[in-house]
């Protein structure tokens, strides 16, 4: 009896199809519908694979940030500077804008009350 080699392609053709997981391969040609413990096995060596990937640009992204402080640091310094006072500025006067807006429907509430 051989043993096909479908979905495991990290080249561990024990693991994938040894005795103990006989139906690995042959439930998957004969019922596409079943989900072995073979193919459980590659999926998670994908997911792993796909795991370094994502790590590699998480490391590859913190050192472009690294390089970009090294060289445009101070000038990225005074532009959050900016930035950020701006925006505090502008926070204020939408608080301000809201309590006017307040006050005033306040004060047409209260008009109708005594009317």
């Amino acid at each position: 009896m051989s043993h096909h080699h479908k979905h495991c392609n990290h080249g561990h053709h024990d693991e994938c199809c040894s005795h103990e997981h006989d139906s690995c391969c042959h439930e998957e040609t004969e019922h596409h519908h079943h989900h072995d413990e073979g193919h459980e096995h590659c999926d998670f060596a994908k997911k792993l694979l796909e795991l370094a990937d994502e790590a590699w640009m998480e490391v590859l992204r913190d050192k472009i940030k690294a390089n970009i402080v090294a060289s445009s640091g101070a000038n990225l310094d005074r532009l959050a500077k900016l930035v950020s006072e701006s925006n505090g500025h502008r926070w204020k006067s939408k608080l301000a804008n809201k309590k006017s807006c307040d006050d005033y429907q306040q004060k047409i509430a209260d008009f109708f009350k005594h009317e």
